[in-house]
């Protein structure tokens, strides 16, 4: 079972070219996608379970009689409707065709708004007549742009209070704008920003501004949601709800490696006496304006230090493009970023000294307590750094 958003599940199935059942629902809707080969031989959802009969009876002017007698030839030797309908001259195959592309559809029109419902592939070796059988993409053609992407923007802005706007991505790949405050800047902002957060190895990146916040990259194919806040308050919700897509995927077009130098060691002095002081904390680093890195704790591990490199480029990006920022807050401290990988969660900042300080918890739990650390901890090397001239 996954928790992956189910239509991109699909999609990877039928890229893998599988064959057998898939079954999504939630607590109202129930999907069932049957595959052959990589492509669409069945679809049912509960929202509509008629939309055959209803075409074969508009179109092919059957009687609900005559398909309620194929339906109970079905049940009795399991052979298929469709095929069952042509062979009993009550419909011409294209006629049929068309009628199970447009139940087809009615499924996939489902399986799109689910958001993080529970998805289960039992695989089978059914044959089906390929004469019937689709590519997602043709299906497509009469359900609404939507998806995971899409439908967690939209509950989003009507879940969590105090957003300026969200954004996220649709399955044909569409920048989908949902909110209160309508601002053209902000799409010129969120492409470049898309592009380069999703080349990293990051699952998950909040953004935070003085007094406000941006959620990016949530999971499952690399589909996206952002959302800017008038202040953080909306944050713990929108990571809640964006993890609910499941684990994001590396793309494979990652930024280019950074090869990190050695740093001074002298500025970990205060990431040692928070070692010291409790257990959630697992790993510190410090990077100089060159790139070069020091750290300490058990976690100190080479790929979680390329990472913290990585992103140590977006603490310097201008969010007010995104974010109203009030003129009072533009001498408040830089960005802060919070970003979840497979081993950890890291929390960083940049200090007045030009250091960047990332701090590493193994608990989503501790991720709030590691930001609130991290602001003591940068005040000290702060200091430090001015003592030693470094």
């Amino acid at each position: 079972m996954s928790l992956a958003a189910p239509f991109e599940h699909l999609r990877a199935l039928a890229g893998r070219k599988a064959t057998g059942e898939l079954i999504a629902c939630d607590q109202i809707v129930e999907v069932h996608v049957f595959l052959h080969q990589g492509r669409v031989a069945w679809g049912t959802s509960n929202r509509s379970s008629k939309v055959l009969n209803d075409y074969l009876i508009e179109v092919a002017n059957l009687d609900h009689d005559a398909l309620d007698d194929v339906a109970a030839e079905c049940r009795r030797t399991g052979a298929r409707f469709g095929e069952t309908v042509v062979a009993w001259g009550l419909a011409q195959a294209e006629h049929v065709a068309a009628a199970l592309r447009a139940e087809i559809s009615d499924a996939l029109a489902g399986l799109t708004e689910l958001v993080g419902a529970p998805v289960v592939f039992l695989p089978r070796d059914e044959v089906f007549d390929e004469r019937w059988t689709f590519s997602i993409d043709e299906c497509l053609e009469g359900v609404p742009d939507i998806g995971a992407g899409m439908c967690l923007a939209r509950r989003i802005v009507e879940l969590v209070p105090g957003h300026h706007w969200v954004a996220g991505a649709s399955p044909r790949g569409s920048l989908v704008n949902e909110g209160a405050v309508v601002d053209a800047r902000k799409a010129d902002f969120l492409v470049p920003l898309t592009d380069s957060l999703t080349r990293t190895s990051a699952s998950e990146v909040i953004l935070r501004a003085p007094g406000r916040g941006v959620v990016g990259r949530a999971a499952g194919n690399d589909q996206w949601v952002y959302a800017a806040f008038a202040s953080t308050s909306g944050l713990g919700a929108m990571s809640a709800a964006m993890r609910s897509l499941g684990q994001a995927t590396s793309s494979v077009d990652r930024l280019k490696p950074v090869i990190p130098g050695r740093g001074d060691d002298r500025l970990l002095e205060p990431i040692d006496l928070a070692l010291d002081a409790t257990g959630e904390l697992r790993a510190g680093y410090v990077i100089d304006r060159v790139g070069a890195i020091s750290g300490r704790g058990p976690l100190r591990d080479p790929a979680v230090a390329a990472v913290a490199l990585e992103l140590t480029t977006f603490l310097d990006v201008d969010l007010g493009p995104a974010i109203p920022i009030d003129e009072h807050e533009l001498s408040q401290p830089t960005n802060s970023i919070t970003a979840r990988l497979d081993a950890c969660w890291l929390c960083g900042t940049r200090a007045r000294s030009g250091h960047a300080v990332w701090l590493a918890v193994v608990t989503e739990e501790s991720a709030g307590f590691a930001a609130a650390l991290l602001a003591t901890v940068v005040r000290r090397i702060e200091v430090l750094a001015r003592t030693t001239g470094s």
